[in-house]
């Protein structure tokens, strides 16, 4: 454990917390956070998204104990090149619309994660990093893949802009971040041909009610007709 008035001097040089602030720490958590601070300035920020999910877990890089094992706890996120898997999404006016001048910078040094759980894509809201789910990379439909390119970098600009991704004052389908990824996407598949059927159909996830697509669909200007079941 470092001692306590080195860890206070490191944290005011930082200007991280205030005395009151300090003053609620016990030392062995003040200890932990600048294990993290320690770590974090080692390692790159690349290399460690996600670091800060359980903050206190983060800091326990090798531990020591039952029956005399080791584990290394040390687990960072492997980052892929977007452009590894996605490749002319720069040369898109649905694209250089959204970053403009910055496209080519961006795109180039966007970077991916694939999980191996079920799911489509999103956005870290840490980074502003696309996360991929691998199943759905391997079996998706080559048009949805295309729409959600589209949908998760209008995302990424919003990161950009200092936007909350994830506001849960809204509902889903009613968030401003989410409306405006949808519209992109809506319309780069009207460019590309698709009909209002489609459309619908692009939009409809597992977790939306009928009523929440009916209402989307209404929002961003897409004739919607329920399904007959």
């Amino acid at each position: 454990m470092f001692d306590a008035e080195i860890i206070r001097s490191i944290f005011a040089k930082r200007e991280l917390v205030t005395h009151t602030i300090w003053d609620s720490f016990d030392q062995e958590k003040a200890s932990c956070v600048l294990n993290m601070l320690l770590t974090a300035e080692r390692y790159p920020r690349e290399t460690r998204i996600g670091w800060n999910d359980h903050p206190m877990k983060a800091t326990r890089q090798i531990q020591q104990g039952i029956n005399g094992v080791t584990i290394r706890r040390n687990v960072h996120v492997t980052l892929r090149k977007f452009t590894d898997y996605f490749q002319g999404f720069e040369n898109l006016g649905a694209v250089r619309a959204l970053f403009g001048d910055d496209t080519d910078r961006v795109i180039s040094t966007l970077k991916i994660e694939f999980h191996t759980r079920q799911g489509y894509m999103g956005v870290n809201n840490e980074d502003g990093h696309i996360i991929v789910s691998a199943p759905y990379m391997r079996t998706g439909d080559d048009r949805d893949l295309y729409l959600d390119v589209i949908h998760e970098l209008t995302h990424v600009r919003q990161h950009f802009e200092g936007k909350e991704l994830f506001d849960h004052r809204f509902e889903y389908v009613e968030r401003p971040t989410e409306v405006e990824a949808f519209a992109n996407a809506v319309a780069e598949g009207r460019r590309i041909g698709m009909t209002d059927k489609e459309l619908v159909e692009y939009l409809r996830t597992e977790w939306m009610s009928e009523d929440d697509l009916r209402k989307l669909a209404t929002e961003l200007g897409v004739k919607y007709e329920q399904s007959a079941t």
